[in-house]
């Protein structure tokens, strides 16, 4: 459907909204050669709008994080954090560093990964968005495990499971 609806579009932020969605699900497919086309047109025509910028490589720094490409996938996140600057989106940043956190656990970093983290957590939590806090305490617990650190796992695993019911996300 959102191949369809691509041509009948005629604006352009639009258009990236819509690549992004499809990335999106090419991403899940694991259509991974897609899933970046189609998050590369998003880039291109986001032309200047930062927020949809930042989203665009965002989505790409997830996709290298998939892939197993650890250095591009950082270089994407921190493109993706300086376009949100003076944009008030705490919500998109947390999910921004939150990636950012999961890159580093992934290359065994967990010194450097605790503080992105952390810091996705205090922003979820100043944007008051559960989810993402949830999200945040999983990978922090999950971190804690990589350590052995089981009792301050359980906690954090507890918490983020707390707020998972109370969202009803199951």
């Amino acid at each position: 459907y959102y191949e369809t609806l691509l041509p009948l579009l005629p604006d352009e932020k639009d258009k990236a909204q819509i690549y992004l969605k499809h990335g999106h699900v090419m991403s899940l497919v694991g259509s991974w050669d897609n899933a970046e086309d189609d998050y590369r047109a998003a880039l291109e025509l986001a032309k200047g709008e930062k927020l949809l910028t930042a989203r665009a490589q965002h989505a790409l720094g997830r996709l290298d994080n998939n892939r197993g490409d650890y250095t591009s996938a950082l270089d994407w996140l921190a493109q993706a954090k300086e376009s949100l600057t003076d944009i008030n989106d705490p919500t998109l940043l947390a999910q921004i560093v939150i990636t950012t956190g999961m890159v580093l656990v992934r290359r065994g970093e967990y010194a450097q990964a605790q503080q992105p983290l952390q810091e996705g957590l205090a922003l979820a939590q100043q944007a008051g968005d559960k989810y993402f806090m949830a999200e945040a305490l999983n990978n922090l617990g999950l971190l804690a495990n990589l350590q052995s650190d089981l009792t301050t796992a359980r906690q954090l695993y507890e918490e983020c499971l707390n707020l998972r019911r109370e969202i009803g996300d199951k």
